[in-house]
């Protein structure tokens, strides 16, 4: 019989630290089901104020922007005449003109016609290009 109720005992001891370490777990479930509810709670605050719209207006804000603009006319002298308006000149840029095209190139690809010379002058020893090439 002892060894029936040594069993029996040791079914018990472990029975009931398994249901403490069941409660242990579960209490710590919720606290951390609580915490991740905190935190996402958190985010969603913080995108709310970083991309939400913002309602800090009030009656008094549109008033107080408006009178920046009065600020000069209340400082200004009533008697001073008002400044002439005149017309400014109006100016036209100049047309760019077409450049010509010749065999399918325009000028500004074309190399000169002296440098040309220069060039075949040096490469023939000095001998001189007749004026109509």
């Amino acid at each position: 019989m002892d060894t029936k109720n040594s069993e029996s005992e040791k079914y018990t001891e472990k029975l009931d630290r398994l249901q403490h370490e069941n409660d242990s777990l579960r209490s710590e479930v919720a606290e951390l089901t609580a915490q991740v509810s905190w935190l996402m709670e958190q985010v969603r605050l913080s995108r709310h104020q970083r991309f939400g719209a913002s309602s800090e207006k009030s009656e008094y804000d549109n008033i107080a922007q408006l009178n920046i603009f009065n600020e000069s006319e209340m400082t200004a002298d009533a008697n001073v005449p008002e400044p002439e308006i005149s017309e400014v000149k109006k100016y036209y840029r100049k047309k760019r003109r077409e450049a010509k095209v010749i065999c399918g190139y325009t000028e500004q690809h074309m190399v000169p016609v002296r440098l040309l010379c220069f060039m075949i002058t040096a490469l023939t020893g000095g001998q001189k290009i007749p004026r109509h090439f």
